[in-house]
């Protein structure tokens, strides 16, 4: 006896190997990602001119590919966070500083166990916001975050050093009142310390309380912008530009023009220093190529996808033929077996046990052979429930149409000693196209058959032909209403049948020939079948069968 269970275990391999999703990722990968990811940090906090970040996004960009091969979330939401520092730090394009950091943010939003580096994110998209000179959103997100931030324990909050950039971008934007609520409620300045991988925080919140003291509360002289100017001399290249420029305005605000003067000739001189043009310009070309390179890696994945499916529903289709040319077989040794029971029956009665168990035999091999057709139509739909490739969902559905069709005709050539009604067959059929396709839309069908039984090798071939019209109907029909109207006429002529379908589409441009038209004109080929359009319209068909 034939054991079809082999046959399903190579369909689960050839499925699960034809997917990449799911994979663990790879502990050496997992190294180099964060290696990239440091020394892309290292660059980014030298901050001497537009050549760190252009170093940084090396790194950065090397990181990303990494992320995109594994697929892991948290590789990729770092690598995304990382490219829009670079943005942040280049400060031309804030579109695609608060394109990245949003991306970011809600792929650790996913992550509970990354729930801080979530807060952070959230609050560089207000800082993002606020360079955009976006105040309504920039303080929108401020007060989200200033309602997570605060019923957090003292032992968490103490954590989130960003809290004092908050508190900077909210007075960036003028929001004073706010500025002032988060650093006395959701922070400490005993909290507050720099950290050479992210940002000054201790500096920036000597700004902050400075820009409170001089334009909210109107303390003058403020012992903060004394803090701010002992920070001048040790900071690096473009942060000593910034706090000079700031600096220049809470002097002048405090009625100090003489100290306002000297910061602001500092900031013109070093601004000089750094807008190199050559560095600017390098600058942009490096963007450029990073954003180049990450369309080219997204291109080349669904490429590979899209192959890797093509080949899997081959392979599926040509196990789907075995087990069809195997289910065929099966079934004339079964009538064989029958005629031979009897003839033995007849001669002598011993022999009942030993047809009792090829009955028995039969139906065992019927059973493995719909639990195959089965358990391969149930992974088919679990592929399709999993994936979001719409191509790729089609392509599944028809497979599962085919199975459906295969199936259905071993039931009924299991039920019956003779060839199955040819008219109830063809309604069942597509019934399930009709059910699995529709989307709940009107369809209407008009069946007209004159012959009510074939020979028997027509059934299989006869019902996949007709699978794949009504498939395609019912995906690209185009009627005038919103009634679609599929029409099969089975009729009789002298030296065989014909079988004449169309619907009541306008007609469309012939489309290239899929894989559909090629499993049709594989099975006309193998019945020795002629198939014809008609009317000038490609998606009206005429199949002519002959008998031998």
């Amino acid at each position: 006896m034939f054991n079809a269970k082999p046959l399903a275990v190579l369909l689960l391999v050839v499925l699960f190997m034809s997917c990449k999703s799911g994979q663990q990722l790879p502990a050496n990968l997992k190294d180099s990602f964060f290696i990239y990811l440091d020394k892309g940090d290292e660059a980014y906090a030298g901050k001497t001119g537009f050549k760190n970040f252009e170093t940084s996004l090396e790194y950065y960009d090397k990181a990303r590919a990494i992320a995109d091969e594994t697929d892991d979330t948290l590789l990729l939401a770092e690598a995304i966070f990382a490219k829009g520092r670079v943005f942040d730090a280049w400060n031309r394009d804030p579109q695609n500083t608060i394109s990245h950091f949003s991306q970011a943010a809600a792929l650790f939003a996913t992550m509970p166990q990354v729930h801080r580096r979530y807060l952070y994110v959230k609050h560089l998209l207000a800082h993002a916001y606020d360079k955009m000179g976006d105040s309504i959103n920039c303080v929108s997100v401020l007060r989200e975050l200033y309602h997570e931030i605060q019923p957090l324990p003292d032992s968490l909050r103490s954590k989130l050093g960003f809290t004092s950039e908050m508190a900077l971008v909210s007075t960036e934007v003028r929001n004073y009142p706010l500025a002032d609520s988060i650093l006395n409620n959701l922070t400490s300045r005993a909290w507050i310390v720099n950290d050479s991988n992210t940002y000054n925080y201790l500096d920036h919140y000597y700004l902050a309380q400075s820009r409170l003291d001089v334009h909210y509360r109107r303390h003058i002289p403020s012992p903060h912008v004394d803090s701010l100017r002992k920070v001048v001399d040790n900071a690096a290249t473009l942060d000593k530009m910034y706090y000079a420029l700031n600096l220049s305005q809470l002097y002048a605000g405090a009625g100090r023009y003489d100290s306002a003067f000297s910061m602001l000739q500092m900031h013109n001189q070093l601004a000089n220093q750094v807008n190199n043009n050559a560095d600017i310009t390098s600058m942009e070309e490096a963007l450029l190529r990073s954003e180049l390179q990450a369309e080219k890696r997204k291109t080349e994945y669904k490429s590979t996808l899209r192959r890797t499916w093509v080949t899997a529903i081959w392979i599926l289709s040509i196990l789907l033929g075995f087990i069809t040319v195997l289910s065929l077989h099966l079934q004339r040794q079964k009538k064989r077996y029958k005629v031979q029971t009897r003839k033995l029956a007849a001669t002598n009665h011993v022999l009942d046990e030993k047809i009792e168990q090829v009955q028995v035999m039969n139906k065992e091999i019927q059973h493995r052979v719909k639990n195959n057709l089965h358990m391969v139509f149930s992974l088919l739909q679990m592929q399709e429930r999993k994936t979001t490739h719409r191509e790729t969902t089609n392509n599944l559905q028809a497979a599962m149409l085919r199975i459906e069709a295969i199936a259905s005709l071993n039931n009924e050539l299991v039920e019956t000693s003779q060839n199955p009604d040819l008219a109830k067959h063809i309604k069942h059929l597509m019934s399930s196209a009709i059910n699995c396709l529709s989307n709940d839309g009107k369809i209407v069908t008009q069946i007209s058959v004159e012959v009510n039984q074939m020979p028997l090798k027509w059934y299989l071939p006869v019902s996949l032909i007709i699978n794949e019209w009504v498939t395609n109907s019912l995906k690209y029909c185009q009627p005038k209403t919103d009634l679609v109207e599929l029409n099969i006429a089975i009729c009789k002529k002298e030296d065989g049948i014909t079988v004449t379908y169309n619907d009541n589409g306008e007609i469309q441009p012939k489309q290239p020939e899929g894989l559909g038209s090629q499993i049709i004109h594989m099975l006309c080929r193998q019945i020795s079948a002629k198939i014809e359009t008609l009317h000038n319209n490609p998606y009206h068909y005429q199949l002519t069968l002959n008998y031998d």
